[in-house]
């Protein structure tokens, strides 16, 4: 396997993944290293998170290394910036009046319920697309997630496998893994 080392300078990281998006025409022939000449790149970690995807030669183990990763960042971002303002076990959406009055947040719809999944004000699965989900009132305070913003989604998954990602809501990790391996 031929290494080929990726040099992560100051502000390059759109061609950083244009390159990784060549590579992974032909992803077993190569392993990726990095080095970093710049610290002051704001996007290293995603791209140490797309290297080390990249690295993973195994597609199973790739796909959820890449699902972890994202739901992983994605958890953070609503628990750092307090997207959803849950106070009383209500979020600002509820709070406002402007949908269902309910203490289930988004995971509640009026024509279906509560979500199954929801056991004890908790998720009990980790599904990708509930989190790339936002309500209504958080579209238009300009809060949505687009698959094309996240590298990991971006770069190693075709338009089918994307379109699985963006609408499996409620469905869980493995199931939505092992249909992402049927489209490839």
């Amino acid at each position: 396997m031929e290494e080929v080392i990726i040099k992560v300078e100051r502000s390059n990281t759109n061609e950083i993944l244009k390159k990784i998006k060549k590579y992974l025409r032909n992803d077993q022939k190569y392993l990726l290293k990095m080095e970093v000449n710049s610290s002051n790149n704001r996007d290293l970690q995603k791209i140490e998170q797309v290297i080390k995807a990249y690295n993973i030669k195994d597609l199973k183990k790739r796909y959820t290394y890449i699902y972890d990763m994202v739901c992983k960042d994605l958890d953070e971002k609503f628990s750092k910036e307090n997207l959803c303002d849950f106070q009383n076990n209500k979020c600002k959406a509820v709070r406002d009046g402007h949908y269902c009055n309910s203490l289930y947040g988004c995971c509640y719809g009026p024509n279906r319920g509560k979500c199954k999944n929801l056991i004890n004000n908790k998720c009990n699965i980790k599904s990708i697309s509930c989190k790339l989900f936002t309500c209504r009132y958080l579209r238009k305070n300009n809060c949505k997630f687009f698959i094309r913003d996240i590298p990991l989604l971006n770069l190693f998954f075709n338009y089918r496998q994307k379109y699985l990602i963006s609408y499996s809501i409620f469905i869980d990790e493995d199931q939505i893994i092992e249909s992402l391996l049927k489209l490839k």
